[in-house]
């Protein structure tokens, strides 16, 4: 167990054995939730937006999205106008 004090700021810096452990480095993203026994942090799993897929997903304008939807989004707004 690691025990840190929250800064001023608010923050608190990972022991860089545990970022290395757990696969997180310089620049990756993570997602923070509360969960009942305390805050869990993960690596973040790019996640479409519309349809939760997990596969071939970009993010666009800041939104999560696969190759799927993206087509299919394509396809109304371009195609069928």
């Amino acid at each position: 167990m690691v025990s840190k004090k929250i800064n001023k700021n608010g923050s608190i810096t990972l022991p860089k054995q545990l970022r290395t452990e757990a696969g997180l480095f310089k620049g990756n993203a993570v997602d923070i939730v509360m969960s009942d026994d305390g805050i869990k942090i993960t690596k973040h799993v790019p996640t479409c937006s519309f349809c939760g897929s997990t596969e071939r997903v970009r993010s666009v304008m800041g939104i999560e999205i696969c190759r799927d939807c993206a087509a299919k989004i394509h396809k109304a707004v371009v195609c069928d106008g």
